[in-house]
């Protein structure tokens, strides 16, 4: 059964908190009608639906990394890898009263889904996935990401209890020895926004946060670009306004 929306009229509001105006827009009908189409592409696991909604290549972000579907005939052979129950539920389980906007385009939930205004109208720019996947049937050591940064060799991994571990050491110390640091209990998710979102790691001891990301750089200003061989970078915040960046390689 197709979702039903009503016309907003010539506003540019979806609802009080998302005005479309901030990315110029003259109005709000267009993102209805696609938001629409979107929650019925849903519905009916409809590929074919959902590749006339997509602004190609359409990014793909998973805890483990990225990838870009260039085409519509990839999106229908990669639908069900990226569009996992827990991604379509977000759409579906959501009000538009729900939606949220920046500069930067329209999220559904946390950003699981970013719909950008592009010259061709609204089209999904990019799909978060979340991590389902249980931690009590994930494999202990499962490697998660590695970072080989200036001073320090550290793997993200995941530890006994299932959840995400971080251990390190320092260069130039062998990895056959014992790490240096073992960290336990992280967490996983993604951060930034759209085609600026990354995998992340946290960790936190003796008052110190250790991110490790991946799977993706963000978004970085021109002054400030990665190499282009780095896959990722770690972060270590020490405390307020002490902070220091490695690039992965």
């Amino acid at each position: 059964m197709a979702a039903v929306g009503v016309s907003s009229g010539q506003t540019t509001k979806v609802n009080e908190n998302c005005d479309l105006a901030i990315l110029g827009a003259k109005e709000s009908d267009s993102f209805i009608s696609l938001d629409n189409e979107l929650r019925d592409a849903m519905i009916r696991h409809d590929a074919a639906a959902l590749s006339l909604l997509v602004s190609y290549p359409l990014r793909v972000n998973e805890s483990r990394g990225k990838y870009l579907i260039p085409d519509p005939r990839s999106l229908q052979t990669y639908f069900d890898k990226a569009f996992v129950p827990a991604v379509r539920n977000i759409v579906l389980n959501r009000k538009r009263a729900d939606i949220a906007c920046n500069y930067q385009g329209l999220m559904y939930g946390l950003g699981t889904i970013w719909v950008n205004l592009t010259d061709h109208g609204y089209a999904m720019a990019a799909v978060n996935v979340p991590d389902s996947r249980s931690s009590s049937k994930r494999q202990t050591g499962q490697v998660q990401t590695a970072c080989n940064a200036d001073s320090v060799r550290a793997i993200v991994d995941i530890g006994d209890d299932g959840t995400p571990r971080y251990r390190a050491w320092n260069k130039p110390h062998s990895i056959v020895t014992k790490p240096d640091f073992e960290i336990a209990d992280g967490t996983e998710g993604f951060e930034g926004t759209g085609p600026c979102a990354y995998a992340v790691w946290k960790f936190v001891v003796n008052g110190s946060n250790i991110s490790v990301e991946s799977g993706g750089l963000g978004c970085f200003e021109e002054s400030h670009q990665p190499p282009t061989d780095a896959i990722g970078r770690l972060v270590i915040k020490k405390g307020e306004g002490q902070e220091v960046s490695s690039w992965c390689f």
